[in-house]
């Protein structure tokens, strides 16, 4: 494939950001990968198993001489990230991230980055409850979404360049505000989350010997609430006010549903249930 960028540098080698690099080198998308990552440990064995390039633990090194710069760190840390590189950016280099949460991200970066370096928002919709360098995979993006989140004054080449980038590694890619971006998001990611989250504690509390009898399709509902608390803890409480909103029509729902299940009527109970059924396949 076409060479689409000379130098890019990834922050945060975890499953995010050393799966985009093992799918950067496998396309050959571009000629060389630098991973900054927090450990030693961590970026000396991405270069031992061909992950990258070239590798440390100083942003601001890291970021020098790269045309992009790609933000898989924790969305927390990232502006704080950007503040201490700041002098390592160079001039007409491009910014993004992997982040799930934009609003913060657009309001905070953009003011942080040296004259002539732009910041353009992405979240690729791809993932996995295992986290970690060791459970990267070059695949893991393909036939996923992924969101770019532009603002008044993003640039036409800075939406090019971004679209090539995320539809070479196999995604297929969407345009969003930062605004309506965290609001869907909160339907399809972080709402879906806290429910299962609240689920598992009151499985846990209520009926922990009901695990013995579980199947597929308990699997497949519970898998994301094995997913780490540290990541997600930041992930919604940065997307509060979404993801509460989401939580509480949920609730409005079920206190719906036992409306219905107490009313004992199979066809009512049918109907509730292939309201919710159809509204799923209607956006499939």
């Amino acid at each position: 494939m076409k060479t689409l960028f000379e130098r890019v540098t990834i922050i945060g080698l975890g499953l995010l950001g050393g799966s985009l690099a093992l799918a950067l080198r496998e396309r050959n998308l571009v000629k060389e990968i630098v991973g900054v990552a927090r450990r030693h440990e961590t970026w000396e064995l991405a270069m031992a198993e061909g992950v990258i390039d070239k590798g440390g633990t100083d942003p601001t090194v890291g970021v020098s001489g790269s045309d992009l710069v790609i933000l898989a760190s924790p969305v927390e840390a990232m502006p704080a990230i950007v503040a201490g590189a700041k002098e390592g950016f160079s001039q007409g280099s491009l910014l993004t991230d992997v982040g799930s949460v934009k609003e913060l991200l657009v309001q905070e970066l953009p003011q942080l980055l040296p004259p002539g370096v732009e910041f353009l928002g992405s979240h690729p919709m791809a993932g996995s409850h295992l986290q970690g360098l060791a459970n990267s995979k070059s695949n893991l993006f393909e036939r996923a979404t992924c969101v770019l989140t532009p603002v008044a004054g993003t640039s036409t080449g800075a939406l090019k360049r971004l679209r090539s980038l995320w539809e070479g590694v196999g995604m297929q890619v969407i345009e969003r505000s930062p605004e309506v971006h965290d609001a869907e998001v909160a339907w399809v990611s972080h709402g879906p989350h806290a429910v299962a989250f609240a689920f598992a504690k009151a499985l846990g509390e209520a009926a922990p010997s009901a695990l013995q009898l579980r199947g597929s399709g308990f699997r497949d509902f519970i898998r994301i609430a094995r997913s780490d608390g540290r990541l997600w803890s930041g992930i919604l409480s940065e997307n509060a006010l979404s993801t509460r909103q989401v939580v509480e029509k949920v609730i409005k729902r079920l206190d719906e549903f036992l409306d219905v299940l107490d009313g004992k009527n199979k066809e009512e109970l049918s109907r509730w249930i292939d309201e919710g059924r159809k509204e799923v396949e209607t956006g499939e």
